[in-house]
C-alpha cells in the first residue's frame, strides 16, 4: 500500500481535461506509486479497452479501426476523471492505483448517468427562464439542438464526444469541455445569459431586437448572441453618462460617446471602471469573458468615429 502522507503532486501539472493519466503520470514522478504500480494500470486500462471492444462489436471481434478504439479508450478515461474528480486528490490517487480498474470505470459510469438527469432538470430551468427573441439561432437551441445533445450522449462508448458546437454562439464557452461535461457547462452558461439579458427592461430589449432583426432573424445572417449584444449596449451607455445601465442607445448618446475621444486601449479601461455596476445581473466571471471579448470591437468603434458608433449601436 503507497504510503498517501508522502504525497507531494503539483496540481499545475494535472490535466482536469485528461486526469486520469496525468494524475497517474505525476504520482509517479512524485514517487507516489512504484513503476509496477503505474504499470499495471495501464494493463489495467487496455484491459478495461478489450472488454469495451468486445461489448461494442458484440462479441464478434477483439479489434476495432484505430479511431474507433480511440473513441472507446476516450470514452472509459472520460468516465473515470469523472469519478475521480469527485474525490479529494490525495484520495484519487489511492483509489486509481488500488487494483479495481473496471470498478473506477462502472462508477463514472454511474456518474455519468446521474449528470445527465441533471441536464435534463438543467435544460428545463433554461427553458422556464428563456429570453423572448426573434434570434433563430438561439430559439433552435432551446427547442432542439440541446435537447438532442443530452439525449444522445453515449455513457458506454462515446463519453467524449466534443457537444459544444452549436449554430447560436456561446462566447463564454469553453470549447474544449466535451462530453456531459461540456453539455452541463454549455447549461449553466445559457441560465447564466438568460438571467442577465431579462434583467435589462423589456421594453428596451425588444426595440434593441428590432435594430438588429436582420442579423437575428436570418439564418443566413451574422451570428449575434443576446448576452453580449446586452453587455456591450450596457457599457456604452454607461460610459454615455447613464446612472442605470441600459441598452438601447439614443442619438443624444452617441453623440456623447463621439465626444469623448476615446482610442486604443482608452475605451477598454473606460469600460472597466463602469462594469461593476452590472454586477447583481450576472456572475462576475460571466462579465470578465464578455469584457475580454467586447476589447477588440470597443477599440475598433471608438477610432471610426460617430459613424461607427451608430452602427454599433444599430442606429441606422
Amino acid at each position: 500500500m503507497m504510503s498517501i502522507e508522502r504525497i507531494m503532486l503539483d496540481p499545475s501539472r494535472i490535466d482536469r481535461g485528461n486526469y486520469t493519466l496525468t494524475l497517474a503520470a505525476e504520482a509517479l514522478r512524485c514517487g507516489t506509486c512504484t513503476d509496477e504500480q503505474h504499470m499495471a494500470l495501464q494493463n489495467d486500462i487496455f484491459t478495461c479497452l478489450a472488454g469495451q471492444i468486445s461489448r461494442y462489436t458484440g462479441g464478434e471481434s477483439t479489434s476495432v479501426e484505430n479511431r474507433t478504439a480511440v473513441k472507446l479508450m476516450g470514452s472509459i478515461l472520460y468516465n473515470t476523471d469523472l469519478a475521480l474528480l469527485l474525490m479529494p486528490m490525495t484520495r484519487a490517487v489511492q483509489r486509481l492505483f488500488a487494483g479495481d480498474f473496471e470498478a473506477l470505470h462502472a462508477e463514472g459510469m454511474q456518474i455519468n448517468r446521474q449528470y445527465t438527469l441533471k441536464a435534463h432538470a438543467r435544460l428545463r430551468e433554461a427553458k422556464r427562464g428563456r429570453i423572448r427573441t426573434m434570434c433563430v439561432y438561439y430559439n433552435e437551441l432551446l427547442n432542439k439542438t440541446l435537447r438532442q445533445l443530452i439525449h444522445s450522449n453515449d455513457i458506454r462508448f462515446d463519453a467524449k464526444r466534443n457537444v459544444t458546437w452549436v449554430d447560436y454562439t456561446m462566447p463564454t464557452v469553453n470549447r474544449k469541455v466535451c462530453g456531459i461535461g461540456g453539455i452541463l457547462h454549455m447549461l449553466d452558461e445559457l441560465i447564466t445569459e438568460n438571467a442577465f439579458v431579462n434583467s435589462f427592461d423589456p421594453q428596451e430589449l425588444s426595440d434593441l431586437q428590432n435594430r438588429f432583426v436582420k442579423e437575428l432573424a436570418s439564418p443566413t445572417g451574422e451570428r449575434i448572441n443576446l448576452g453580449q449584444l446586452c453587455f456591450e449596449q450596457a457599457i456604452l451607455s454607461m460610459l454615455a453618462g447613464r446612472e442605470k445601465p441600459g441598452i438601447l442607445l439614443n442619438e443624444d448618446e452617441v453623440r456623447t460617446l463621439t465626444g469623448l475621444g476615446l482610442s486604443g486601449d482608452e475605451c477598454y479601461y473606460a469600460a472597466m471602471q463602469v462594469v461593476h455596476r452590472l454586477g447583481g445581473r450576472a456572475p462576475e466571471k460571466y462579465l470578465t469573458r464578455l469584457l475580454e471579448l467586447s476589447r477588440a470591437s470597443f477599440a475598433a468603434v471608438f477610432s471610426g468615429g460617430e459613424a461607427a458608433i451608430r452602427r454599433y449601436a444599430g442606429i441606422i
